[in-house]
């Protein structure tokens, strides 16, 4: 057969014939076949006694799977085995499986493998309807796609594809594990709900997700007919912001409009048949939570029965006639794509398929222009502001947002990428325009609430006060809140519901200059950097080497598991552990007097159990670090998963990061772990806030502001002192770090914990552990003379870092010296660069139709004030930052915009008020001085006039005084006659 035909058969071949594998199309195949093959010590005339039997392995370079086909099978064992000389059968049967090749991991095919049941082989299987075919997923996960339980001999397990799904639920699972039967009842219980399945083949039935309000890992159980739930497995439910996104507009900016003219809708046909033909309807759903419990509502029929071809236009103004007097009071929801005959496809129900949450503007505007009027966006807003004032104010309970984006960067504890603004995932930031990148909380506080950070082009912290596009507390994390079917805790929805629809009905809908955008900027303010604490970290690397919270640097190279950081107070409780193991040199096979740190498990107060390990070098093709919650290997690899979140624990893979090499974990305490691979070699970084100052214990010291008590033991004594810490490296080995190995059950007389490791294939904390282990205990370690290499080379990679110099110089090995001094370094820059603190003058508020100068608010800058066009600025043009972080005084008053014919007709009020101030009182002094003087003309003329009423006779005669002048008459008065 040719290699095409190869290829094409196998293709279909294990498409059909495991779970999981509908889109793969191999790259690479293997064909390796045994043909009558005898058994090893077998008497004269055994030839005839021989198995057939293929195994045919298929890889697309990311997913493997391979194929058993047996067709005879008629000896078990060789003789050194136990099998009989004549006839291969009895003793210990042969061992049927996988193995990773280096004794890290291995799978078992049971009952078969190492059991007389072997020779079953060759009639069960039925992949593809064939007896003796076998096949199994064999790269990441070892998968069977073959039923083959049977009690007491295999244990009942459970395999899904896919093992994720929007939390909506109607997401087709397939299932393998148990045989099915056609006459028999399938039953599946999605965490509390049950449902029924449907029988597909012997080794596959598949059942519809139920709708449940809940985020991370689910326990999924399988019953067939009456028994009980016994075969088990874990199902990952996603927040439908974050969900797979299988529905979505295609025109993404109109989805956000009130009146577009169409929507182009794509769906991904395969998730509910591969028949292009078959019939699709869109339905439209909304979400409220205005009853006592949360619901998703039907809203409207959007087109029947259209083929299954991935994509339908949508017109909204053919619904502009619709009265959905019931759901018109909601503002947000889904398109809904599910087959319109399932029976026609051979399914008892319908798959369903869900958009992420998008606004209904574009479907109910008609409706609310028609029935709230014109002003319906403000009513709206106005509505969402009444109901603010009744419930409880939360924004001071939420973490304070760094100043810088290096800041919030750096704070890995409390903050990761937003993906609705990610610089390395999404830098289309519809709803934060002006953003470089956002971050919001890792983990929900208590109330559920959580904080939104945005970042300008310059690294500085946008401030709503200053544009609608800034981040914003949020009354409802996205992640949402235990319990999460509450009103106000559902994943996503209720983020929908209590702060991104008021945005959309406030600003996004309305002009933002509006009183309902500038309400919105109050009540969702970002709350300025000012009382911003940086955390503080603490680190280890290489040969292991440790940066305390207090900055001490000292080496301890010992093997085994140990305390890293421990706290447990009443305000905080977590558990941070590493496991060292001893350092091989690969290329000449030998075991060195080094150790390096190969696993990291933490846990906080109730949060899930976290384990990060690095992984075996022949197994790092793909992913770098293993990372296991519960025990359960988790993977970050689809956009869609790069944030996962588990009881208490929110763990994250940066969007820029593909094989899994840098792994970050956030606790809702504020803690946070950083977990790096570099070069084949790990290391490891704890961040905590000011809270755990004055309780941390371990291997990264005491954070009190000293490095004297760094060297704590668990029973609390200081063995020695810091000054030797990069010296007597002997003292530090015995007196310190080796009180710190923790075992699997807690020492009542230590106060340290238990064991937080996975142990597997019977090993346990002591299997790691070797007291007597004797390391290099020199600062600087002689160079082995039988190596090339000499103190220049090392000194040229090194330069003056001795963490670097030592790791050389033991191991030989630049790529781990490269690998320490870039950790050493890193480590070193966040503690000096990223978790600087940085004083501010805080948030100073842009003046409503106004802006300003600068949106920094660091020490130095000078903000200048302006006006939009038609209104003029009235009080202080001008603020300074000074250097105790005030912004100076404003003499001239606080900065406003008014406008400018409000302005002028207050000038012109103002200057009539001055002039009439003025002119009134002269008038008024000028009036009285007249109506006095004309008071004293009447009152003079008044007296002549009464004193000549008497004597009429009087006159009165100027006579000239011979001793005076003519300016000094004498008035005599004669009678006259």
């Amino acid at each position: 057969m040719e290699e095409a035909a190869v290829k094409e058969a196998l293709t279909e071949d294990i498409q059909s014939g495991i779970i999981g594998a509908e889109f793969f199309t191999p790259k690479h195949v293997i064909i390796i076949t045994w043909r009558n093959v005898t058994f090893n010590g077998g008497s004269t005339g055994t030839k005839k006694i021989s198995n057939t039997f293929q195994a045919v392995i298929a890889t697309d370079e990311i997913l493997t799977y391979c194929l058993f086909n047996y067709e005879q099978l008629k000896w078990t064992s060789a003789t050194n085995a136990g099998g009989g000389p004549g006839d291969g059968l009895g003793g210990i049967p042969a061992f049927v499986g996988f193995n990773a090749g280096n004794g890290t991991r291995a799978f078992e095919y049971m009952p078969y493998s190492q059991n007389a049941r072997i020779t079953n082989l060759v009639y069960n299987g039925q992949v593809n309807g064939k007896s003796g075919r076998h096949i199994f997923r064999i790269d990441e996960e070892i998968n069977s796609g073959v039923c083959n339980y049977e009690p007491g001999l295999s244990s009942p397990e459970l395999f899904l594809s896919p093992q994720s799904g929007n939390m909506l639920g109607g997401v087709l699972v397939n299932m393998t594990g148990p045989c099915f039967s056609k006459n028999q009842r399938i039953k599946a219980k999605f965490k509390d709900v049950e449902v029924t399945c449907q029988y597909r083949n012997r080794n596959h039935a598949t059942c519809l997700t139920p709708r449940i309000f809940y985020i991370g890992y689910i326990d999924v159980f399988l019953t067939i007919g009456d028994g009980a739930f016994q075969f088990a497995t874990q199902f990952y439910l996603e927040p439908p912001d974050e969900a797979k996104e299988v529905v979505y507009v295609k025109n993404r900016e109109d989805i956000h409009q009130t009146n577009p003219l169409s929507l182009d809708v794509e769906w991904s046909t395969g998730n509910l048949t591969y028949n292009q033909g078959a019939a699709v309807s869109l339905t439209l759903w909304a979400y409220r939570e205005t009853g006592p419990l949360p619901e998703i509502v039907f809203v409207d029929s959007l087109v029947e029965s259209v083929p299954n071809k991935g994509s339908y236009t949508i017109t909204p103004s053919d619904y502009n006639n619709r009265n959905n007097w019931d759901t018109r009071d909601i503002g947000f929801g889904f398109i809904q794509v599910n087959l319109t005959n399932p029976a026609a496809e051979g399914l008892t129900d319908t798959p369903t398929l869900w958009s992420r949450p998008i606004p209904l503007g574009w479907y109910f505007q008609p409706q609310w222009q028609r029935y709230d009027g014109p002003e319906w966006a403000r009513m709206k807003c106005d509505n969402w502001m009444q109901r603010e004032d009744r419930l409880n104010t939360f924004a001071n309970s939420v973490n304070r947002c760094p100043c810088t984006l290096g800041q919030a960067l750096a704070d890995k504890g409390r903050f990761g990428p937003d993906p609705s603004c990610d610089m390395n995932m999404n830098t289309g930031c519809y709803l934060h325009k002006e953003s470089k990148h956002c971050v919001r909380s890792g983990v929900p506080n208590f109330d559920g609430n959580g904080q939104q950070c945005c970042y300008d082009n310059d690294n500085y912290l946008i401030l709503t006060a200053d544009t609608p596009y800034g981040g914003s507390p949020a009354r409802s994390h996205p992640f949402g809140g235990f319990p999460y079917f509450d009103t106000g805790k559902v994943p996503s929805l209720s983020h929908w519901v209590n702060d991104l629809m008021a945005y959309y009905f406030c600003c996004r809908w309305q002009d933002p200059e509006t009183e309902g955008c500038w309400a919105y900027r109050k009540l969702r303010s970002s709350q300025d950097c000012a009382g911003y604490q940086s955390p503080n970290a603490s680190g280890v690397f290489g040969d292991p080497h440790f940066i305390t919270f207090d900055n001490l640097e000292y080496t301890f190279n010992g093997l085994g598991e140990y305390v890293l950081v421990r706290v447990n107070n009443r305000a905080n409780q977590i558990d941070i552990q590493g496991r060292f193991t001893q350092v091989v040199d690969e290329q000449r096979a030998i075991r060195l007097r080094a150790s390096e740190l190969t696993s990291v498990a933490m846990k906080d107060n109730v949060s899930s159990t976290v384990e990060i390990q690095i992984r075996n070098i022949e197994a790092r093709w793909r992913y770098r670090l293993d990372v296991l919650v519960d025990h359960n290997r988790v993977y970050f690899d689809r956009p869609h998963q790069k944030v996962q979140a588990f009881r208490g624990v929110t763990v994250y893979v940066p969007g820029n990061i593909h094989n899994q090499s840098n792994v970050i974990v956030q606790f809702q305490s504020g803690a946070g772990v950083e977990v790096v691979e570099s070069m084949g070699h790990m290391s490891c970084r704890v961040l905590l806030p000011r809270s755990f100052m004055n309780s941390t214990r371990g291997l990264m010291g005491n954070w009190s502001g000293t490095q004297d008590d760094d060297f704590t033991t668990p029973l609390g004594d200081i063995p020695v002192a810091p000054q030797s810490g990069q010296t007597n490296f002997d003292a530090i080995h015995r007196l310190f770090g080796l009180k710190w190995v923790v075992k699997d059950s807690e020492d009542p007389e230590k106060p340290i914990g238990r064991s937080l490791f996975y142990h597997e294939f019977g090993r346990s904390s002591s299997t790691y552990y070797n007291e007597t282990f004797q390391p290099i205990m020199d600062r600087k370690p002689t160079i082995y003379s039988n190596t090339t290499l000499t103190p220049e080379m090392v000194n040229r990679v090194c330069s003056l870092s001795y963490q670097c110099y030592f790791d050389y110089a033991i191991t030989g090995n630049r790529d781990f010296a490269t690998s320490t001094r870039y950790s050493e370094d890193s480590l070193k820059t966040l503690k000096s660069d990223g978790l600087k603190p940085l004083i501010t003058c805080g948030a100073l508020l842009t003046p409503r139709h106004g802006h300003k100068s600068s949106r920094q608010y660091i020490i130095g800058t000078r903000v200048k004030f302006f006006c939009e066009p038609g209104y003029m600025i009235v009080g202080e043009t001008y603020r300074d930052c000074s250097p105790n972080g005030v912004w100076s005084y404003p003499e001239e008053g606080e900065t406003t915009c008014v406008d400018e014919v409000v302005y002028n007709a207050h000038r012109a009020a103002l200057t009539a008020g001055i002039s009439l101030a003025i002119i009134v009182p002269l008038v008024v002094i000028g009036a009285c001085l007249i109506a006095f003087l004309l008071g004293q003309k009447r009152k003079t003329e008044a007296n002549f006039l009464n004193k000549r009423d008497l004597n009429p006779r009087m006159t009165e005669l100027k006579v000239l005084n011979p001793k005076s002048t003519d300016d000094d008459p004498v008035k005599v008065k004669m009678l006259d006659g």
